[in-house]
């Protein structure tokens, strides 16, 4: 269930998005404002153009070493704090008190130029909390992109491989990109290889070829729990079994303890007498490769309800 807005807060709720939105652009402003005589962040986009304006002959100081060192760090504390004020606005549902459908319309009709960028910051900073487990700003967003190619429990591999690569020389894109190439093409080597059948209580996602059923087909891309496994596998996903091939399978590593108890915790959920919307939330749920603090909030809330429901029956 989600949490519900009383009343007497909306006001205030409303307020607090719209402040978090322009903190947002006041510090993107900040990060690239122009060279002219008005403070920063006066213009969104372009500042107008005097055309009998007289050019500026005094050029300013170039900057010591220490002033360019201060300035570098400046700047990414800007980038830092847009990356955490994002992942807030989503986290605690700002878009939705200032009316907006969802989050991406609202970063594309508050920051229509710059929602890309924010995308990125958003992903990097789901990443940093709920897989890598660092501070918000801890790696550059570029850090990010090569590990797409990567499942998100292989991402601190890849990390570390990148950091051997680098030696003493600064850690940068490239040798994360070398990093990832080297551990998909090992990845590539284990699937090809005769791997050992499933194990019951083993966690797979689902990857179901074209001639699969619909039925099957319905939980494409989602963990299950591996109920019984021989020439085929038993999966429970939904709240059923579906039996699938053993190439419809894949092994899902995540080792975190906290992903897997949610995974019981929601599978628990299904065999509860649950309400359209409720349906709908734990299939979203089981697709995730982690889970946010506001999801295993929503599983807390299910779990309470139905064993509230129970007690009264």
């Amino acid at each position: 269930m989600m949490p519900e807005f009383n009343q007497t807060n909306l006001e205030t709720l409303v307020e607090d998005a719209r402040n978090r939105v322009s903190l947002v652009r006041e510090t993107i402003n900040e990060t690239s404002g122009f060279n002219a005589q008005v403070p920063i962040g006066t213009y969104e986009k372009s500042p107008p153009v005097n055309q009998d304006s007289p050019k500026l002959d005094v050029l300013p100081p170039v900057m010591t070493e220490a002033e360019a060192r201060q300035c570098l760090s400046e700047i990414k504390g800007h980038w830092t704090s847009i990356r955490a004020l994002v992942l807030e606005l989503k986290e605690r549902r700002g878009w939705e008190a200032l009316g907006y459908p969802n989050l991406t319309a609202c970063l594309e009709a508050e920051f229509s130029d710059s929602r890309t960028k924010l995308v990125r910051e958003l992903r990097a900073a789901e990443v940093e909390k709920y897989v890598l487990q660092v501070p918000i700003g801890t790696w550059p967003a570029s850090h990010f992109r090569p590990l797409g190619q990567l499942n998100p429990e292989q991402y601190k591999l890849a990390l570390d491989k990148a950091r051997e690569l680098a030696g003493d020389n600064m850690l940068t894109a490239v040798h994360i990109t070398k990093a990832v190439k080297q551990i998909a093409e090992s990845t590539r080597s284990l699937k090809q290889a005769k791997l050992p059948k499933f194990q019951p209580g083993e966690l797979v996602r689902i990857k179901c070829k074209t001639e699969a059923l619909p039925a099957q087909k319905m939980w494409n891309d989602c963990w299950g729990i591996v109920k019984l496994a021989s020439s085929n596998v038993q999966v429970l996903v939904g709240g059923k079994e579906v039996v699938y091939a053993v190439d419809d399978l894949e092994r899902d590593n995540n080792c975190d303890a906290r992903f897997r108890e949610t995974c019981d915790r929601i599978l628990s959920l299904w065999q509860t007498e649950l309400e359209p919307i409720e349906q709908v939330t734990l299939k979203e749920l089981q697709h995730r490769q982690f889970f946010t603090d506001l999801e295993t909030q929503i599983v807390s809330c299910m779990e309470t309800k139905h064993s509230n429901l129970c007690c009264r029956n």
